[in-house]
């Protein structure tokens, strides 16, 4: 009898296993059929994601032009192209391979869209013009961005978490009159906990050296603390003496005649 029943429990077993197996295999194929377009649609419904000519199938996609909506401002992304992960379907948290491409601008990672209208970002790389962040700056800025992202969550429009690190190479800003060559600077950035954005900030090399800590505050707002080194040749030329009271609290002066400034700004 117990022989007989364990053989029963064993055929059990292996029938759901094969049932089991059978659905993976039906929800692979139903997957590779899906058009594209019904992805592109899915992942349009908030607003933010604008995409046009869109090829392929749900599991492995293209959209010839895509664009994101950022406080009423439209960002072209270019091209798309994602890749779905099948096994993250039967979890809670759908995620995908995604790339975009367009002239020096690209995005390449993972992200993963969970409840509550919340997405992440994973091991996720972003290259773009800095002149990109324009619209948000009073100066006319130029140079290249580099992101990497080891993780983000965003809430509908709060972040939760927040990882990784930022460069900005050859930068350069517009003083009206000319251009004005800054370097390379990089920082470290991580969230506050309350949904803003802590940035520590270095220079890795050219005319102007800082060394800061910033916070862009949930909703608006934040502080620069921290030193400004300048040399005289990019003091006279960036005129510093007409602002540079304004932003700073104190400074000195070595023996190379580089002034190093005390930043202590909140806005």
């Amino acid at each position: 009898m117990a022989n007989a029943s364990n053989t029963g429990r064993g055929k059990v077993s292996g029938l759901v296993g094969w049932i089991i197996f059978g659905l993976l295999l039906w929800l692979a194929f139903v997957i590779s059929q899906t058009p594209a377009i019904w992805a592109a649609s899915a992942m349009t419904q908030g607003g933010q994601l604008s995409m046009s000519g869109v090829t392929g199938t749900l599991w492995r996609g293209r959209a010839s032009l895509a664009s994101f909506r950022v406080e009423n401002q439209d960002y072209s992304l270019g091209e798309l192209r994602w890749r779905l992960e099948p096994l993250s379907l039967l979890s809670l948290s759908p995620c995908a391979q995604l790339h975009t491409q367009l002239d020096r601008q690209e995005i390449e990672g993972r992200v993963c869209a969970g409840l509550g209208n919340s997405l992440e970002l994973q091991q996720t790389t972003i290259s773009a013009p800095a002149s990109l962040l324009q619209a948000n700056l009073p100066l006319t800025i130029d140079g290249q961005i580099f992101a990497r992202i080891e993780q983000m969550r965003v809430k509908g429009d709060f972040l939760q978490q927040l990882k990784g690190n930022l460069s900005w190479s050859n930068a350069r800003i517009h003083n009206g009159k000319t251009w004005m060559n800054l370097g390379s600077h990089a920082a470290n950035m991580q969230d506050d906990s309350q949904g803003g954005i802590q940035l520590e900030a270095f220079h890795l090399d050219g005319p102007l050296q800082l060394d800061m800590d910033i916070l862009l505050a949930a909703g608006g707002g934040g502080s620069v603390r921290g030193h400004l080194t300048m040399n005289p040749e990019f003091m006279l030329e960036a005129q510093a003496d007409a602002w540079i009271a304004m932003v700073t609290s104190g400074s000195e002066t070595d023996a190379e005649g580089n002034t190093r400034y005390q930043v202590e700004l909140e806005f």
